[in-house]
């Protein structure tokens, strides 16, 4: 999708929620362990997702490939996961690059 077309797609979503996280609790989320990340999540992922199935697809393509922790970066145009250890996402990327396009392994360098 297009930012300006991500933008409308949770500005609409947004309004039909009564549940909109609170901007306050986020630096107290960001320093939890990522087992504790359930709470988290990008606003835009609900919105897009229904608009676009195949992000959902592949962000649970991600999960079942072990991530602890899947989301989408910004407005859409990444999906990712946070795995407990440099194999396992060794392993994930190896598995999902035969059925996903673009894989790659980053390191996530947060204190």
């Amino acid at each position: 999708s297009s930012t300006a077309q991500a933008y409308r797609l949770v500005d609409g979503w947004k309004d039909s929620r009564t549940d909109w996280p609170d901007v306050a609790d986020l630096p107290g989320l960001y320093r939890a362990p990522v087992s504790r990340w359930s709470s988290f999540g990008n606003s835009f992922t609900a919105p897009l997702e229904a608009a676009f199935p195949v992000i959902a697809d592949a962000r649970r393509a991600i999960e079942r490939a072990g991530a602890q922790y899947t989301a989408m970066s910004g407005s859409g145009s990444t999906v990712f996961g946070l795995f407990d250890s440099e194999a396992a996402s060794e392993t994930a990327v190896s598995r999902l690059s035969e059925n996903w396009g673009y894989c790659v392994k980053f390191l996530l360098l947060a204190s």
